[in-house]
């Protein structure tokens, strides 16, 4: 399997398992923090390429992990959407509604419209997840936080240098005076 696969098909599973739980009904008080997910996923997938991967990681990987990640939990929780949304949900109650808010648009459509905008956020999120994975995960040298800083200078913390004496004040001249 590639080795950035494995950790993407996990962190995929992660966020889809644990998005589809927030499309549940029965669960109010999980909703609140269905965005988070995606990011988690994102999250989840960098950290476990970083930890079985032998060079260092760099942005590029956070993407590409964030993006696979992002593409399996979605799906996964679009079709949790999807089974709720048909199934479960009051579709009678949504159509009146729309019928008295004078919109010819049937239910199916919004559902797939709205399940399709939820897919987009996803992928973004957990390509947003995969940078801060890699981010905050990566310490091995060349992680994406640019070149190592330059060396101290010599006696940097060490034995102070001689004393600085002033130089003396300049003589007095005639410049600006107001004498013709």
């Amino acid at each position: 399997m590639n080795s950035k696969l494995r950790p993407a098909l996990i962190g995929g599973l992660v966020m889809g398992v644990l998005s589809a739980v927030t499309v549940v009904p029965q669960v109010p008080f999980v909703r609140f923090i269905c965005c988070i997910w995606a990011i988690v996923g994102g999250v989840v997938a960098a950290y476990l390429y970083i930890k079985q991967s032998p060079t260092p990681a760099r942005i590029g990987d956070g993407v590409v992990l964030g993006l696979i990640a992002g593409a399996i939990g979605s799906a996964i929780s679009f079709v949790a959407f999807l089974l709720v949304s048909f199934y479960v949900s009051d579709r009678t109650l949504a159509e009146e509604q729309m019928a008295r808010a004078g919109l010819h648009i049937t239910y199916a459509s919004v559902i797939w419209l709205v399940g399709v905008l939820a897919v987009v956020l996803q992928l973004v999120q957990a390509l947003v997840g995969g940078i801060i994975g890699v981010a905050l995960f990566e310490r091995r040298g060349e992680g994406g936080s640019g070149p190592a800083p330059p060396p101290p200078p010599p006696y940097y913390g060490g034995t102070p240098g001689p004393t600085y004496a002033p130089p003396p004040p300049p003589p007095p001249s005639d410049y600006g005076s107001n004498t013709q």
